[in-house]
């Protein structure tokens, strides 16, 4: 892992993580071999997948304020102070969840409360306000549908192999250009599966 801005929040990391320049302002959970390009804005509570690949200048998880209450600020909601290192909540209006071997394009923005599936695309400068179906293309301001990666039948293979939890040694090895030939190989065999290790890391505090 490398790059998260200081902060005050934890981080929950696999192993070849890249945050390059992320800033971050909530809980995190981010998957093997997933990273995150510079300008990047995490906020909430937030799980990102393995083998997720995320643009420049991306905001996952937009502000949520209370449009009904007196006030729109969150003052009268925080009870301790901003500086001590905390977990965020994990109500779902303010969960982002993104699957495994998800594209995100630059300068894309994601909505707290939605679900990116699986396999999914979303074109730069998208703005994200729904949940994102499995191995879907969407973009746009809302982002819309504009096609599917795979027909269904590839797609329910890709599901089924979750092919994301084997160990990354074997996947280089069977894993290639061909998305047909590569879901034989991992159908056709018993494989191991890698299990998730997250370490937390709380970034150190700006001097």
């Amino acid at each position: 892992m490398r790059g998260i801005a200081p902060g005050p929040w934890a981080c929950f990391l696999e192993n070849e993580v890249v945050l390059n320049g992320t800033e971050v302002l909530g809980t995190i959970w981010v998957g093997f071999g997933t990273y995150v390009n510079r300008g990047g804005l995490i906020r909430s509570y937030v799980e990102i997948g393995r083998y997720c690949s995320i643009g420049r200048g991306v905001t996952i998880g937009m502000g949520v304020h209370a449009l009904h209450h007196l006030s729109t600020s969150p003052f009268f909601k925080i009870s301790e102070p901003m500086s001590q290192s905390h977990l965020a909540s994990e109500d779902p209006k303010r969960r982002v969840v993104v699957g495994n071997d998800v594209w995100i394009g630059d300068d894309v923005k994601i909505a707290s409360g939605v679900r990116i599936g699986h396999g999914a695309v979303i074109a730069a400068g998208a703005v994200v306000t729904k949940d994102v179906p499995d191995y879907a293309i969407v973009g746009g301001v809302p982002a819309r549908l504009i096609r599917e990666r795979f027909d269904k039948e590839i797609t329910d293979r890709l599901l089924a192999s979750r092919w994301w939890e084997l160990e990354p040694a074997v996947l280089r090895e069977l894993v290639d250009g061909d998305v047909n030939a590569s879901l034989d190989r991992l159908e056709q065999a018993d494989l191991p599966r890698a299990e998730a290790k997250y370490r937390r890391f709380t970034p150190p505090p700006a001097k």
